[in-house]
């Protein structure tokens, strides 16, 4: 599944947000446990997840050429972006409950680099 990061320049919680809606959708669907991620570094945000972050039972890899992705999570339409992810993935509304709570749940899934726990 490929994720573009490119225009969230709000923080890092929303790179973690989005990352998190994909993962619900990866378990309900049951797809394969792969992520590519493009992303850009901005004031707000200078740090990158692929970086930084790995996803327990998934690989994760970083993209350095931008994907032609029709969705794309910006600061301003995170609710448009969320219901056209839900449809692209055929989501029934009556899965809307499950994939919250997963969504939430798969923050459990975050854990620090190797670099960073040396530190």
């Amino acid at each position: 599944m490929i994720i573009d990061l490119s225009q969230l320049t709000d923080g890092f919680s929303s790179k973690l947000r989005v990352i998190s809606f994909f993962l619900s959708i990866i378990k309900i669907k049951k797809l394969e446990k792969k992520i590519y991620i493009y992303e850009k570094s901005s004031i707000e945000c200078p740090y990158l997840f692929t970086e930084l972050c790995l996803i327990k039972n998934f690989r994760v890899f970083k993209l350095n050429i931008q994907p032609k992705n029709s969705i794309i999570f910006t600061p301003f339409n995170y609710n448009i972006a969320l219901e056209q992810l839900k449809k692209k993935y055929n989501l029934d509304p009556t899965n809307d409950y499950k994939f919250n709570s997963l969504a939430l749940l798969s923050y459990r899934n975050f854990i620090p680099n190797k670099n960073i726990k040396k530190k």
